[in-house]
């Protein structure tokens, strides 16, 4: 009974309570978050104005060198397997670039993988503004928005090859010389290197439209490889098996399940910044706070102005046509009446 007394005594309280008190917590400051524009503090907000600057910098200088990003491949494998080794790569319009994008390439990659073979790096290649395509931002703030998405992966880099060219450039130009410059970065011949195209099966749908598609372009596509992310709607193997080009080449052709849906657009998130409603989570955070930052998808990206100017420019010509004419009219009928 005294053992039992001593052991829930105030004696036994207060060497708890010293121990508990060396064990204290430590005060944790909070952490900061990184917010959008609309709710944030103006240091937070500086230092994402800060990082967009910097993003678009570097992006504009990568434009004007043509520039590739090879850090992010991985070493050559010592090892020749059965497979050539891959890289992947997305051609496409990115404005913005979504979630579902990213989605992507790792489900490729994850499909390529799980079929034994060895996947380098991947590339996210925006198409140049000759492509001139409604709703297409600038290819500068496009460039910027795509690093800033891919900036955390460690295997996907952006590519500004394609969008520093002042035309509009062929899928199959843009994975030729992809596949160039990743062979002379591993000092390997072209023919040791595969390129993949990673796309959704609405461009597999694209290719059953009449006379879109040069048959001669299509071969082309297909001899490198695609690997066609299914999307609602559409159900790639019966379009691959319903088109005599594609079925030739299905060897060539990986359809990617897409086990967790996702359907983000990035028709979607311009209509919804159109209407003022919020885009968080459907790209990631950086790209919404470089949206707001610019303005973006307002009715104020440069096809929209450009062709607003030039709406403008044939109004103000036929004015002056038509009060020419007017004007031309006017004279030869006091011409008339003053023959009379």
């Amino acid at each position: 009974g005294a053992r039992k007394a001593k052991t829930n005594g105030p004696g036994r309280t207060c060497m708890l309570a010293l121990r508990l008190r060396r064990f204290r917590p430590r005060r944790v400051r909070p952490l900061k978050c990184h917010r959008s524009s609309s709710g944030s503090s103006s240091s937070s907000s500086s230092s994402s104005n800060a990082w967009s600057s910097r993003i678009v910098a570097s992006s504009l200088v990568a434009m004007q060198q043509a520039g590739i990003d090879m850090s992010k491949l991985a070493p050559w494998p010592s090892s020749a397997g059965a497979q050539k080794p891959v890289v992947l790569l997305g051609c496409g319009s990115y404005s913005p670039i979504t979630y579902l994008h990213l989605r992507m390439f790792e489900q490729a990659r994850d499909h390529m993988v799980s079929g034994g073979a060895t996947v380098l790096g991947g590339f996210i290649s925006p198409v140049s503004d000759g492509y001139k395509k409604k709703g297409l931002a600038r290819a500068q703030h496009r460039a910027a928005m795509v690093g800033l998405a891919v900036a955390s992966s460690k295997w996907i880099a952006p590519s500004f090859w394609e969008c520093a060219n002042d035309e509009w450039t062929t899928t199959y130009n843009v994975l030729a010389e992809h596949r160039r410059r990743v062979a002379a970065h591993y000092e390997r011949s072209i023919d040791d290197v595969r390129i993949m195209l990673v796309c959704g099966s609405d461009l597999l749908d694209s290719f059953n439209v009449p006379q879109l598609w040069a048959p001669e372009d299509m071969r082309a596509l297909l001899s490198f490889g695609m690997l066609v992310l299914e999307r609602a709607g559409t159900d790639a193997t019966k379009v691959i098996y319903e088109n005599d080009l594609m079925f030739e080449h299905r060897a060539n052709l990986h359809v990617v399940k897409q086990y967790i849906k996702n359907e983000v657009s990035s028709t979607a998130i311009r209509r919804s910044i159109r209407r003022g409603l919020s885009i968080a989570y459907l790209t990631p955070q950086p790209v919404v706070d470089y949206i707001a930052e610019h303005g973006l998808y307002r009715g104020t990206d440069v096809n929209a102005g450009a062709a607003a100017a030039a709406r403008a420019e044939q109004a103000q010509r036929l004015v002056a046509t038509s009060t020419a004419a007017v004007s031309a009219a006017a004279a030869a009928a006091a011409a008339d009446t003053q023959s009379k």
